[in-house]
């Protein structure tokens, strides 16, 4: 059984249940438990519908809360992504080196746009009406 895992909102936010779905839904497929793999799995292993679960989904601040806990379980990898990456960049590969220096704050490709409303002109035209007699 999975055991639930405290993620950025308050513990007393989530049920166990919920709380156990949240980090289910972390993780990737091939890191579920081999007998917990699908939701239909997970919804009978918790004792509920997977109707239940796609309620769970509805909350405003659910999905938030999977991101939250998946980003958790990757910054644990974080050195070793970052050094796989700096490898693959001083191989040679420029897309490796590129993401290294924005990750670094060497590159930045923000574009700047300057705006200035003075500039701008909104031109209406209406088409003539035709005086009738009665006008």
């Amino acid at each position: 059984m999975l055991e639930a895992e405290q993620t950025a909102l308050p513990q007393d936010t989530w049920s166990e249940p919920q709380l156990k779905y949240i980090m289910w839904l972390s993780l990737p497929q091939d890191m579920r438990p081999e007998e917990i793999r699908t939701k239909r799995q997970l919804a009978s292993a918790l004792g509920m519908s997977v109707d239940t679960l796609d309620e769970w989904e509805l909350a405003p601040s659910f999905w938030p809360a999977v991101y939250e806990r998946a980003r958790s379980a990757i910054g644990h990898d974080l050195a070793k992504i970052l050094q796989a990456m700096s490898a693959k960049a001083m191989a040679g590969n420029v897309q490796a080196a590129k993401l290294c220096l924005q990750t670094l704050g060497v590159q930045d490709e923000t574009i700047r746009l300057k705006h200035e409303v003075a500039q701008d002109q909104i031109i209406v035209e209406r088409p003539q009406r035709q005086l009738e007699d009665g006008d």
